[in-house]
């Protein structure tokens, strides 16, 4: 999620891609895919997280 947020906020959401996301966590993008099927969860999650702190 440190990886999606870092890409998020240097691309923006509708810019940033899977692939990218998943270069910068050192991942292979089906892992990503695994546990977020869709960008929009991934958004999520990373939102949650930010409030959360």
């Amino acid at each position: 999620m440190e990886a999606a947020q870092i890409v998020f906020t240097n691309k923006g959401f509708e810019q940033a891609t899977m692939q990218e996301i998943a270069k910068e966590a050192g991942l292979g993008v089906a892992t990503i895919f695994r546990y977020f099927p869709k960008k929009e969860q991934l958004i999520v999650s990373v939102a949650s997280k930010i409030v959360q702190s």
